[in-house]
């Protein structure tokens, strides 16, 4: 909720093998009052985590800035996303979301 952490306006939760799950946590965590910055860069997120995030557009509203760069995403799904968070949205270097072996961006 945020209590614990009242500094906080930064967040980054990246390169995550369940970057869909904490992109649906995110959307509507209390703690995302206080940000100015969500980095969810670098993981597996697929549409489905983006359309929590689209879904939670008002709660995400406020935010300086949304990194959902190097996921996977497909192209109508950041074309969606650039429709609700216009220029704070960073969507590039997307992965084939047809691909069939999916990976985190910084790995061994």
């Amino acid at each position: 909720d945020g209590k614990a952490f009242p500094k906080v306006t930064d967040l980054a939760l990246c390169n995550a093998e369940f970057q869909d799950d904490i992109a649906k946590a995110v959307a509507g965590a209390k703690i995302t009052k206080q940000l100015k910055s969500l980095d969810l860069s670098k993981g597996k997120m697929s549409d489905e985590g983006a359309q929590a995030l689209l879904d939670g557009a008002k709660s995400l509203a406020h935010l300086e800035s949304l990194d959902v760069s190097e996921n996977w995403l497909s192209d109508a799904m950041v074309s969606k996303l650039k429709k609700a968070f216009g220029k704070k949205l960073d969507a590039s270097g997307q992965g084939d979301p047809e691909e069939e072996y999916k990976y985190v961006q910084v790995a061994e």
